[in-house]
């Protein structure tokens, strides 16, 4: 509450929610505990879809591209992907939303030289996932996630239609093929 200026009630409706969600066990007297996964873990071979995982909620996805470009890895970024600072890369920036809510703003990084050809006509008639697997036969065998409480940027607050410095949930994703590159 304190860290990031939310009232007590904002914080126990999130726990509420995130424990109907599975992700955290309440244990009366002992607190709150991030759930036991391992025996719930995602089947990579079926691909985190947004589009997918929003039709199974009943609710209508849509994806808006924001920016589609290339430019070169900076060192921080060349480092994240295992790549040469420099090292041409992708860059897609997408709104997601469902019935016609906001979700998130999404930002993906690929590694040109395995994706040539990429145009953003493709991007806007077919899922990423589906692009990567199909299209270009890269084929997802593992990836790393990571979690973390945020504030929302102000450019993101703006798409999100919430306060600037809002709360917001990052997650950040580093997906690998079969020869153990980051994709």
């Amino acid at each position: 509450s304190e860290r990031y200026g939310l009232s007590r009630t904002t914080v126990r409706l999130a726990l509420q929610e995130l424990e109907r969600l599975g992700l955290v066990v309440r244990q009366h007297g002992r607190g709150t505990f991030v759930a036991d996964r391992s025996a719930h873990s995602a089947n990579l071979l079926q691909s985190y879809s947004f589009t997918d995982q929003m039709r199974e909620l009943g609710r209508e996805p849509e994806t808006t591209i924001l920016e589609f470009s290339e430019l070169e890895a900076d060192g921080k970024m060349a480092e994240c992907m295992q790549i040469r600072p420099g090292d041409r890369i992708f860059k897609l920036k997408r709104l997601r939303a469902a019935d016609g809510m906001p979700m998130m703003v999404e930002r993906s990084y690929l590694p040109v030289r395995k994706f040539l050809s990429l145009k953003r006509p493709l991007l806007e008639r077919k899922p990423l996932y589906d692009i990567i697997e199909k299209d270009y036969h890269e084929e997802i065998r593992v990836a790393e996630e990571e979690f973390f409480a945020s504030i929302a940027r102000p450019a993101d607050a703006h798409l999100l239609d919430i306060g600037e410095g809002a709360p917001v949930l990052e997650l950040v994703r580093t997906t690998y093929d079969m020869r153990n590159e980051i994709i």
